[in-house]
C-alpha cells in the first residue's frame, strides 16, 4: 500500500512519516509481523492526512448534517406550506367572510371560475405532494434503526431494514419514534381526505319557463289562459332578445343554463277565440337534474325531427344534429279532442300520433342574465388542513431537535458502523446473502463455496414486499377499471373518445352526475359526506405511492451495494469523516425520486378531477326565494380516470421491468437486510479505520491455490482486494 505524504513548505518529513519509515526499514528483521505493522502505520499516516489540521468550536450547524439536513429541508417545506395556508385563511376570512363556514371568493363567468378552480387545484396538489414527500422522508428516518437496536435484534437472530421504509423496524425501535412515525402517517389521512375540497367551484344555473306562443303574441293578443298574466309577459317580451331557431337551440340545448332564463317560442300560428296567444307554458327545474340526473332539456329534442332516435341520451350531446335540423323545429300541439291527454307537450306522441298537430317554430325571445358561478371556500376544512399541517411540522421538528439518536439511515451508515465495531452474530458467514437470514432456521456458520451469479433487481426486495405491492396495485387498478366501465355505461351520451374529452376535467356535467344516493344534497351534513366520498381515493393513492417508493428504493439500494465489488469508493453516510461523502437523499437518488414525486402529484390532481363534489346553485325567480339554493352531489369525469388507469399500469410495469434488470456479479445480494450487511463487514484486524477511506468488497484473505480446502475471507477493505473465485470456500 502506498503512503501519501503531506506536503511541507520546509521540505522536512512529518513525525508520522518518519515513524512509518523507521518501521518499514526493519522489515527484513521481523518478517511478516513488521509488514503488518507497516500497513497499520501507513493507515495512521493516511488517516492523519485526512483529518483537519485545526480544531474549531462546534456550532448548532454542525448537528444539522446528513439526514438531519434533509429533515430540516422537510421541516422548512412544511413550514412554508403552513405559512401559505395560514395567510390564505386570513386573507379569505377578512376579505370575503365565511357565514356558516362557507365563503365566496369570486362570482362571475362560469368559464373563468372553472379556469381558476383548475389552477387552484393544481396548487393544492403541489402543496399536498410537498407534505407527503416531507412526511415520507422523516418517517423513513424515524424507522431507521440505531446500532444498539440492531444488536438487540441480531442477538435474537432477527434482522432489521436498512435504508428503506420499513414496518418491520417499528416493532424493534424506540417507542417515542414509533409514536412520531404514527403521528406523521395518521395526519396525512384527514389532509388528503379534505384538502382538495377546501376550495371548490359552484355552478350557477337558472330555472326557467318555456312559453309557446302565437305569432301575434307580441302584438297584444289575448292569452286564452285566465290564470296567466299575459299582459306582463307581453310587456317583458319587449326587452327580450330575438334568436333564430339555430341560435335558440344552441343556447338552450345545454346541460346547464347560466346565461339565460325564460324563453318564448313563437310559432307561425295566429291566435283564435278557441286558441289564445299562449299555447303552452311549463317550468324547467334543474333541481330534478341534480337529484336524479334526469335530462330537463328533452323538450328541445321532442320538438325536433331527430328526437325519436336519441332516447336514453342527453339532448345536449346531439347539439350539432339539432342545429342542422333547426328549420324543421316544431311544437306538437294537441288536437282539441285530445286536450285531456295533453300536459303541455308531455303526451306520448308515439302512442297517439293522431293527437298532435305539427306547429312550426319561427323564432325565440330569450331573457339574458349575467352568469353567477362562484368560487367558494370552506373555512372549517382549511382549519382542519392547518391543524394537520401543524401536527406534521411539530413531529418533524421533534424528530430533528427533540430526540438524541443516531440512526443508520443509509447502507453507508450501516457499513461504517459494522466496520468500526464488527457484529459478533454474523462472524464467519461473509458470503451470506439476505435469503440466508430470511429463513426460520439457525445461521449456518460453516465455510461456504462461492457461487457467481448475476441476480435480478427484483430479488433485492422481499417476496412479501413484492406481494403487497402487486396486490394493492392490482386491486386499485381493477377497482378503478370497474368504476370507469360502470361510469361509461351509465353515461348519457355517445360512447366515443371525443365525447369523453368534451366532458372536460373536473367539470360539472349533467350527464356524469351520480344520482340515487340517499344523501342530503342541501345540508352541511350531506356536503361533508360527499367530500369524504369524493376524496376517499386520495389517501389510497398516497399509500400506493409509499409502497411503490419503498419497492424501488430496495432495488436502487442493492445497486449501490453491488457496485462496491467493482470499484473502490468512499461511503455515502449521514455524518461524514475522512473521505466519506455526505448525503441529503436517502437511498433513492434525486434523478429518480423527483420524477416519482412529480408523477405522484400529477396522479393526485387527476384523482381530484376524476370524482369531485358538484355544487350547483339553483336560482328560481318564480319560487319567491331571494337566494339560490345550493344542491350538492358527486360528479365524475371519464378522461382523468382513463389517464389514471394508464398511469397506474405504466408505473406497475416500470417496477416489473426494473425487477428484470441484473446486478453486476461479484458480491452477495444483501438488500436491506442488516445481518447480510454486517456479515460483509468483518475486516482484517490489522486494518485501521477503513470506514473513512475508499472501500471495495472482495477477498481480503487469500486461499492457498494448491490446497482446495483452505478457507479464505471476504470483506470490505481499503486495501487491494480480488474477486472471489467460484467454488472456493470463504468464511
Amino acid at each position: 500500500m502506498s503512503v501519501r505524504h503531506r506536503p511541507s513548505t520546509e521540505g522536512a518529513n512529518s513525525p508520522d512519516d518518519e515513524t512509518a519509515a523507521s518501521i518499514i526499514s526493519v522489515q527484513d528483521k521481523t518478517g511478516s509481523y513488521v509488514h503488518q505493522a507497516a500497513h497499520a502505520a501507513a493507515d495512521q499516516v493516511e488517516l492523519a492526512h485526512l483529518s483537519p489540521p485545526l480544531k474549531r468550536q462546534r456550532t448548532w450547524r454542525d448537528g444539522i448534517t446528513g439526514w438531519r439536513a434533509g429533515a430540516s429541508t422537510a421541516v422548512v417545506s412544511t413550514a412554508l406550506v403552513l405559512f401559505i395556508n395560514i395567510i390564505t385563511v386570513l386573507v379569505l376570512g377578512t376579505r370575503y367572510g365565511a357565514p356558516g363556514g362557507l365563503g365566496t371568493i369570486f362570482t362571475g363567468s362560469c368559464k373563468r371560475v372553472q379556469s381558476i378552480n383548475t389552477v387552484v387545484h393544481v396548487v393544492i396538489n403541489i402543496l399536498s405532494t410537498v407534505l407527503l414527500s416531507a412526511s415520507n422522508y422523516c418517517m423513513q428516518c424515524l424507522s431507521a434503526p440505531t446500532r444498539d437496536e440492531i444488536d438487540r435484534a441480531h442477538a435474537h437472530e432477527r434482522w432489521l431494514d436498512i435504508g428503506v421504509p420499513s414496518i418491520r423496524n417499528l416493532f424493534n425501535i424506540n417507542r417515542k419514534r414509533v409514536w412520531l412515525w404514527w403521528l406523521l402517517g395518521i395526519s396525512s389521512i384527514p389532509l388528503h381526505l379534505v384538502f382538495n375540497s377546501a376550495i371548490f367551484s359552484a355552478l350557477a344555473v337558472n330555472n326557467y319557463r318555456v312559453i309557446v306562443a302565437t305569432k301575434d303574441f307580441e302584438d297584444g293578443a289575448a292569452s286564452g289562459k285566465p290564470d296567466v298574466d299575459v299582459a306582463a309577459l307581453q310587456d317583458r317580451a319587449k326587452s327580450l332578445t330575438r334568436l333564430d331557431n339555430r341560435q335558440c337551440i344552441s343556447e338552450y340545448a345545454q346541460p346547464w343554463l347560466s346565461r339565460r332564463r325564460d324563453v318564448i317560442l313563437v310559432t307561425n300560428r295566429t291566435s283564435s277565440p278557441e286558441q289564445g296567444a299562449l299555447m303552452a307554458i311549463t317550468n324547467v327545474d334543474f333541481s330534478v337534474q341534480v337529484e336524479s340526473s334526469e335530462d330537463v332539456t328533452r323538450w328541445i329534442c321532442k320538438y325536433s325531427d331527430i328526437g325519436w332516435g336519441i332516447e336514453g341520451e342527453m339532448c345536449s350531446t346531439h347539439l350539432a344534429e339539432l342545429v342542422s335540423a333547426a328549420e324543421s323545429w316544431h311544437y306538437m300541439s294537441p288536437e282539441p279532442g285530445y286536450t285531456a291527454l295533453a300536459r303541455n307537450w308531455d303526451i306520448d306522441e308515439w302512442l297517439h300520433p293522431e293527437a298532435y298537430e305539427r306547429v312550426p317554430i319561427e323564432y325565440c325571445l330569450s331573457e339574458e342574465v349575467e352568469e353567477a358561478c362562484s368560487l367558494q371556500y370552506s373555512l372549517y376544512i382549511m382549519l382542519i388542513v392547518i391543524a394537520c399541517n401543524v401536527g406534521k411540522m411539530v413531529a418533524m421538528a421533534v424528530t430533528i431537535f427533540g430526540i438524541n439518536f443516531r440512526p443508520l439511515i443509509t447502507v453507508g451508515d450501516a457499513i461504517a458502523s459494522f466496520l468500526e465495531v464488527p457484529d459478533a452474530e454474523t462472524k464467519g458467514v461473509c458470503t451470506s446473502n439476505k435469503r440466508d437470514f430470511s429463513r426460520y432456521r439457525p445461521i449456518d456458520r460453516k465455510p461456504s463455496p462461492w457461487h457467481q451469479a448475476r441476480q435480478r433487481w427484483a430479488r433485492a426486495a422481499s417476496v412479501r414486499r413484492w406481494a403487497w405491492c402487486l396486490f394493492f396495485f392490482l386491486c386499485a387498478m381493477i377497482a378503478t377499471s370497474y368504476l370507469l366501465a360502470y361510469g361509461l355505461m351509465s353515461l348519457a351520451g355517445p360512447s366515443d373518445f371525443g365525447y369523453f374529452w368534451s366532458l372536460g376535467f373536473g367539470a360539472i356535467n349533467a350527464a356524469s352526475l351520480i344520482g340515487g344516493w340517499a344523501i342530503p344534497r342541501d345540508s352541511p351534513e350531506g356536503l361533508t359526506q360527499l367530500i369524504l366520498i369524493a376524496n376517499a381515493p386520495q389517501p389510497i393513492l398516497s399509500f400506493l405511492y409509499l409502497i411503490f417508493n419503498g419497492l424501488v428504493t430496495c432495488m436502487f439500494l442493492a445497486e449501490e451495494w453491488s457496485n462496491f465489488a467493482h470499484q473502490k469508493k468512499p461511503l455515502r453516510v449521514s455524518r461524514p469523516r475522512g473521505l466519506q461523502r455526505s448525503t441529503y437523499f436517502l437511498e433513492l437518488p434525486y434523478r429518480y425520486a423527483i420524477p416519482l414525486i412529480a408523477v405522484s402529484g400529477l396522479l393526485h390532481w387527476l384523482v381530484s378531477q376524476s370524482i369531485f363534489v358538484a355544487s350547483v346553485l339553483v336560482s328560481d325567480q318564480w319560487s319567491g326565494r331571494d337566494r339560490p339554493v345550493m344542491l350538492s352531489t358527486c360528479g365524475y369525469s371519464p378522461m382523468p380516470i382513463i389517464f389514471i388507469v394508464f398511469a397506474g399500469v405504466i408505473l406497475l410495469l416500470s417496477g416489473v421491468v426494473l425487477g428484470f434488470r441484473r446486478y453486476k456479479p461479484g458480491m452477495p445480494l444483501a438488500g436491506s437486510c442488516s445481518m447480510a450487511i454486517a456479515a460483509a463487514c468483518h475486516v482484517p484486524p490489522d486494518e485501521i479505520d477503513p470506514a473513512t477511506k475508499p472501500l471495495q468488497w472482495g477477498v481480503s484473505r487469500q486461499t492457498d491455490e494448491t490446497e482446495p480446502d483452505t478457507v479464505g475471507h471476504c470483506s470490505f477493505s481499503s486495501r487491494e482486494v480480488t474477486m472471489p473465485v467460484p467454488g472456493r470456500l470463504y468464511a
